[in-house]
């Protein structure tokens, strides 16, 4: 008999929980460290979920947070005993559980919908990512991208550039004036605050790394934040100096990931989320490097509602595979 329960927030519970993530592949958004961060940096509440039966044997954890200033639950994602973030379907045995047990005022973002589908809406969040399990080491793995990224990569190293590890609080400031400086020159919606990157380095040691990249002179022109685990090396934010870009540091940098990877001998170098239709997509495409899907799920009280074609276009295959509820749907959005 499988039951869900709410973990308790100490040492032994955080390990159990981390292994369970990392032993099935889940996001670093799924790991403890992450959402008590999340929680503490921006005054929110963890409330960490576990599928179990009798004998404690864990079969899926789902973390949720609530927004004490909106009033809203969100999730934090899935991660299945099955493997990383599965399909759902034991989703249902989570919603009831905070229907019975949690009041807040609206759930706002998990899957359930109970008066459109008896199942759940996946909208999809697409990653792109370098499976290195084929390639021996670095040299074999250069041999397979693309020839103008070794050309650059070379002319990286003939322009002297090197790559240093940031580990102090003066190393994130060199690091987020980089960051801030490329998000506002590329006019980003978003800009996190420097306190949360504080918040990142000091509640992350073991799951990240911080690195510069340095002209022949000594100046930082590049930097990156990526986190790692055993079966990955993840993109998380990061940039170079437009000034600089003849001297190749971008693509020098990404492949510092990637010589990192192999040093550690990590299976997969996360490049990170991306829009299809970027430039961006086909710079990292150069990386022998495919798409990788990775699901966040909604829920509303109401979802006819709150649909818009955004995430209907997220969610389309989906829908499009199941031609009763694409009738349903394309009446309620008129696409």
């Amino acid at each position: 008999m499988q039951k869900v329960i709410r973990a308790t927030l100490d040492e032994t519970q955080k390990q159990y929980w981390d292994n369970f993530v990392t032993q099935n592949e889940g996001s670093f958004g799924m790991l403890w460290q992450w959402n008590i961060t999340t929680a503490r940096y921006f005054k929110h509440e963890f409330i960490p979920l576990l599928l179990v039966d009798e004998h404690g044997n864990i079969f899926d954890v789902c973390p949720f947070i609530y927004d004490k200033k909106t009033k809203k639950l969100y999730s934090g994602g899935f991660c299945s005993s099955k493997g990383g973030s599965f399909f759902p379907t034991n989703m249902p045995n989570f919603i009831q559980y905070l229907k019975r047990n949690v009041t807040y005022s609206e759930i706002s973002v998990l899957s359930y919908q109970e008066n459109l589908l008896p199942q759940f809406l996946c909208a999809k969040h697409q990653d792109i990512a370098t499976n290195l399990v084929d390639n021996n080491d670095f040299e074999s793995f250069l041999k397979r991208v693309k020839s103008n990224l070794r050309r650059n990569y070379k002319k990286a190293l003939r322009n002297n550039l090197k790559i240093t590890e940031g580990k102090t609080q003066d190393d994130i400031a060199q690091f987020y004036e980089i960051y801030r400086h490329i998000m506002e020159k590329n006019n980003a919606k978003q800009i996190e605050p420097k306190e949360w990157f504080e918040q990142l380095f000091q509640q992350f040691t073991a799951h990240q790394a911080l690195y510069f990249v340095e002209n022949e002179a000594g100046k930082v022109i590049a930097s990156v934040w990526f986190f790692i685990s055993q079966y990955e090396v993840y993109y998380y934010a990061g940039g170079s100096l437009s000034e600089y870009a003849s001297l190749q540091s971008g693509p020098f940098m990404l492949l510092a990931l990637y010589q990192k990877a192999f040093e550690d001998q990590i299976p997969t170098v996360n490049l990170g989320p991306v829009n299809l239709d970027t430039r961006r997509y086909q710079f990292k495409k150069k990386f022998n490097s495919q798409i990788k899907p990775t699901y966040h799920f909604f829920y509303y009280k109401n979802p006819l509602k709150h649909f818009s074609k955004v995430i209907f276009y997220h969610i389309r295959d989906y829908i499009l595979a199941r031609p009763q509820l694409y009738e349903k749907v394309k009446k309620i959005i008129k696409t």
